[in-house]
């Protein structure tokens, strides 16, 4: 995953905002989830880390819809150089949403990064099946 351009926005702001929901309800595991993306694209990965794994704690399979903070943590743990944690979390997302291409993908990348080449390419070929594009 790449930043999406840090640089020229302000997530100062949406932190703020997130901030404020979780206060409201603390128990809302999207505003962590969200909180922890404002956090990552503002290069604050241990922060990041923090919230997904909150929201993961909260809400593990993510009832209420969108990405899965297992692989957005992952995200993050690749940006640590945690490879073998981000590939964890990677495979949770796998389970929990099988044809997961995006995350079937970037399991590969964390196991390529790892040097074990088979496995990277079985990831990465089972996710173009699934329509990923590289």
């Amino acid at each position: 995953m790449i930043r999406t351009d840090p640089g020229n926005r302000d997530y100062g702001k949406a932190i703020a905002e997130f901030d404020r929901a979780i206060r409201l309800e603390p128990g809302y595991a999207k505003a962590y989830r969200s909180r922890g993306y404002a956090y990552f694209n503002a290069g604050k990965n241990t922060r990041a880390i923090e919230d997904y794994s909150q929201a993961i704690r909260l809400d593990p399979k993510m009832a209420g819809g969108g990405v899965s903070p297992y692989l957005l943590r992952g995200f993050a743990w690749v940006y640590e150089r945690e490879y073998e944690k981000a590939i964890e979390d990677y495979s949770k997302a796998i389970d929990l949403e099988q044809e997961n291409a995006v995350a079937w993908y970037n399991r590969g990348v964390a196991y390529k990064l790892l040097g074990k080449k088979t496995r990277a390419e079985a990831d990465m070929d089972k996710a173009r099946e699934l329509g990923f594009q590289d």
